[in-house]
């Protein structure tokens, strides 16, 4: 299923007594691979809805994931659902803060990807600190996630730190550069890439490297000193 059959899926959501009635939705929203399940997110949640394209019809809500959170300023909560490796859905939660000093730690439950077996949360709802299983972390606000449709390869799009200066100079205009980042195929059991940190908010990525060194340390807007990659 394309973009259309997410865009129709939403369509007849939104039109149901159910999407109705749920008005705090994002921009979150994928078909399973087989298109009979449509996937939608809020700030605190991701929630399954049987899909009829035929018919043009939705079923009854179902909290496949909970516990994403309601606060912080990124409201959005990227989901995907791979379709090179159909029983997986994968979900992104952002940062708290322009710098999440408690992301550091995984158990902190944000700036990270996480993927959910399909057949386990459609039967046995998840919560998102304590379920699933770590695709990447140490990302500070993903916003948007794609699969290559030859290879499965996850890539995921990635808004870095506002308002970061350097000696003294505002540069948050080049600085810290957003990030294309890839997290390899869901269903390769040799991946390297899954699991792997990132670096925020540890390091950031220049893309105005004018004036910076590589691994040179420079002050955003905290007390936490990153480092440029």
């Amino acid at each position: 299923m394309g973009g259309r059959g997410c865009w129709d899926g939403y369509h007849r959501y939104r039109e149901t007594n159910a999407g109705a009635n749920t008005r705090q939705t994002n921009h979150g929203i994928d078909l399973s691979a087989d298109g009979k399940t449509l996937f939608v997110s809020n700030m605190q949640s991701v929630t399954a809805y049987a899909y009829d394209a035929e018919a043009g019809t939705v079923g009854t809500a179902k909290v496949v994931v909970s516990g994403l959170g309601n606060n912080g300023p990124h409201p959005t909560r990227t989901i995907l659902t791979s379709k090179n490796s159909p029983d997986y859905l994968l979900v992104a939660r952002g940062s708290n803060s322009n710098v999440d000093t408690a992301t550091t730690q995984q158990s902190s439950g944000r700036c990270m990807i996480k993927s959910f077996k399909i057949s386990s949360i459609m039967t046995s709802p998840a919560t998102y600190n304590t379920g699933g299983e770590v695709v990447g972390w140490g990302l500070r606000n993903i916003v948007g996630m794609g699969e290559d449709p030859k290879t499965g390869g996850i890539w995921s799009v990635e808004n870095s730190m506002d308002d970061v200066r350097y000696t003294s100079k505002d540069v948050h205009n080049e600085n810290p550069a957003e990030k294309f980042n890839y997290h390899g195929a869901m269903n390769d059991t040799a991946n390297k890439n899954k699991g792997l940190n990132f670096g925020y908010p540890n390091c950031v990525a220049a893309w105005d490297i004018s004036g910076l060194t590589p691994g040179r340390r420079f002050p955003p807007c905290s007390t936490l000193v990153p480092c440029v990659f």
